[in-house]
């Protein structure tokens, strides 16, 4: 019955928080977690050069205990491997990577104010596919869509795009404000679905800023706008490559 109900899965999730560079380079620093339908000690291999540790203190009580409880290893290396990592029968263990990524790619991006309106490009240098892009400058925010690799796009804030609220909330809610008001010409069941709020919880954790500096107040471009533009994208899939035995 607990299989049918839970199912029987070994489940690896993963979230990735890329912050590229001026240099092309980027910090990444990824988020795993591994579900065990069994009560089970896992050996994984985790490539790259990133820094593995355990996202508590003291793995122990998340795991397994008692007699025939195994210790957690964790070698560092190329590609770093972890010995020992138990997890409870239906129960998720955690750990995490901070890694550098020296050939990411950069994201430039050129603005000028012109009289109101703030234009400017953006172009992703990267090779990566970007989703969802979102420009974020002010209390204004503009939906891009999808950037590809090498592709540029021309960007104007006017004053008709959405507006922020300037109550303290944070930016994840602003952008993905389930409200349809908020968000016009997007369609209502998008904006409730399970991907957006994963959306605006993992953009809450990464950067919950609040958009009530005194140059935010105005609805109108000026130069701070200009100095402050932001990029909120998202990648198809989160690095790096883990893989369970």
């Amino acid at each position: 019955l607990g299989y049918s109900l839970r199912g029987n899965d070994l489940i690896l999730n993963k979230i990735a928080i890329v912050d590229p560079l001026p240099d092309g380079a980027a910090n990444v620093t990824s988020f795993m977690g591994l579900f065990s339908p069994t009560q089970q000690s896992y050996e994984i291999d985790v490539d790259g050069n990133g820094l593995v540790s355990p996202m508590t203190q003291n793995i122990a009580p998340m795991g397994i205990s008692g007699p025939g409880a195994t210790e957690l290893t964790i070698r560092q290396g190329t590609p770093a491997h972890l010995s020992g990592l138990a997890v409870n029968q239906w129960s998720m263990q955690s750990f995490m990577t901070e890694s550098y990524v020296a050939d990411f790619g950069q994201l430039a991006g050129e603005f000028y104010l012109q009289g109101e309106r703030l234009n400017g490009r953006i172009r992703n240098q990267t090779n990566y596919m970007l989703s969802d892009v979102v420009a974020v400058a002010g209390t204004q925010f503009k939906r891009l869509g999808e950037l590809a690799p090498g592709q540029e796009m021309d960007v104007e804030f006017n004053g008709t795009e959405p507006q922020f609220i300037n109550t303290g909330s944070g930016l994840s809610w602003q952008i993905y404000n389930p409200d349809p008001n908020m968000n016009p010409g997007v369609d209502p069941n998008v904006l409730n679905s399970r991907a957006m709020n994963l959306k605006r919880d993992i953009l809450s954790a990464v950067e919950d800023t609040t958009l009530n500096a005194p140059w935010q107040n105005s609805g109108v471009p000026n130069d701070q706008w200009a100095q402050n533009v932001r990029l909120v994208a998202w990648l198809n899939a989160a690095p790096p490559d883990v893989h369970v035995a």
